[in-house]
């Protein structure tokens, strides 16, 4: 298994290059529509990459603390973890990032917080974060312990 790390050979290979003679035939229509899921899936892994990026920046700000690890997570095919804060080998940051248009809601949050049970032990100040186009609903936004980031944020 693996990962194209650069945004546009992954966008190339993932998305277009299967149609390929389409684009060169100027089909340009039926590429868009023959690809759409495929670009969703792009948007969605360059949107996880993005806040996992922000992660660090908040590292470096002093937000976070210095010594955090910051990544990706992943157990067999039971549960990924978008972006995992590991600090002293305990997490301490559990985000997850949602390209939706629609404000993250509570639903969202549960479903974060149940891969809990398959990380490391949570750090006492765990901080759980959620990345979302949409923002987050009027029940989430004041909820302590819970940050909520946009691509403006």
């Amino acid at each position: 298994m693996y990962e194209i790390a650069d945004p546009y050979l992954a966008f190339w290979f993932g998305v277009l290059r299967e149609d390929a003679d389409l684009v060169e035939g100027g089909k340009g229509a039926a590429v868009q529509q023959r690809a759409s899921c495929r670009w969703q899936s792009h948007l969605g892994r360059v949107f996880e990459e993005a806040a996992r990026d922000h992660t660090v920046r908040m590292i470096t700000a002093g937000e976070l603390p210095p010594v955090m690890t910051v990544g990706r997570w992943w157990r067999d095919e039971v549960v990924e973890v978008d972006v995992l804060g590991l600090l002293d080998g305990r997490t301490r940051l559990l985000g997850e990032a949602r390209r939706q248009a629609g404000p993250v809601d509570h639903r969202d949050l549960r479903a974060l917080t149940r891969k809990l049970e398959y990380l490391p032990e949570p750090h006492e100040d765990l901080e759980v974060a959620l990345w979302s186009r949409g923002g987050a609903g009027a029940e989430l936004a004041a909820r302590p312990g819970l940050r909520v980031f946009t691509p403006t944020t």
